[in-house]
């Protein structure tokens, strides 16, 4: 497996296609098998393996313990944690999709990564209402076709996911409420809808990209 790469903050990201990785069931716990096995599609099940393999042997990079040893925990919204003793301040996110699979790590920060398959989008202004703020709307219709359209839209919507997968809440949160503001050609910030009152958020660093095969990726750092 490469190294991963230091995207700051000492938050380091993983790549991999699933065929790339060893699907050996002896790598998971129970549960995570009894998931794997309630996948209807073979396909799916293979992926959801080769992404929680993929996810035990990163963590393995950063510690002394093989990747069948460790052990996780939920919280409130099914965001996972690392449980093994000693090691629960390592922070990981894992997002995975047909082509390509995806992790973040860091010993520091909290974390958050989303990756998409860029498929062509059913109902999309419906879609677009229900996951984009008012300037995010604007910015995504001004597309000169439906293609950029759908591009812009990939990348709010992976920064979002990436962001509410950091918070841990998944969206819960009122993700229409959130506006993702480019600071530059990578780098980008999330500012909150003044109608929340009262709620702190905390700092929060956004990065988004597209890879090589085309996929948008967003990763967010607390």
């Amino acid at each position: 497996m490469k190294a991963g790469y230091n995207i700051g903050n000492q938050v380091y990201l993983h790549l991999s296609e699933p065929n790339m990785v060893d699907t050996g069931l002896d790598y998971l716990n129970s549960i995570e098998r009894q998931r794997a096995g309630r996948f209807q599609s073979i396909q799916d099940r293979r992926l959801y393996v080769a992404a929680h393999v993929f996810l035990r042997q990163v963590l393995s990079r950063y510690t002394t313990l093989y990747p069948e040893e460790w052990r996780f925990s939920t919280g409130e919204y099914g965001k996972p944690a690392v449980s093994n003793r000693g090691m629960e301040s390592l922070k990981f996110s894992l997002s995975h999709t047909h082509g390509l699979l995806a992790c973040a790590v860091s010993w520091q920060q909290t974390v958050g990564v989303d990756i998409e398959q860029p498929l062509p989008l059913k109902n999309f202004r419906a879609l677009c209402q229900t996951v984009l703020s008012n300037n995010e709307m604007t910015e995504v219709l001004a597309g000169r076709d439906s293609m950029e359209q759908e591009r812009r839209f990939y990348t709010y919507w992976t920064l979002k996911e990436a962001y509410v997968k950091a918070l841990g809440c998944g969206f819960a949160a009122p993700v229409q409420r959130m506006n993702c503001v480019r600071l530059s050609e990578q780098q980008w910030s999330m500012q909150h809808d003044e109608e929340e009152g009262g709620v702190i958020h905390p700092p929060v660093t956004l990065m988004s990209r597209y890879c090589t095969n085309g996929y948008p990726l967003a990763v967010a750092v607390i």
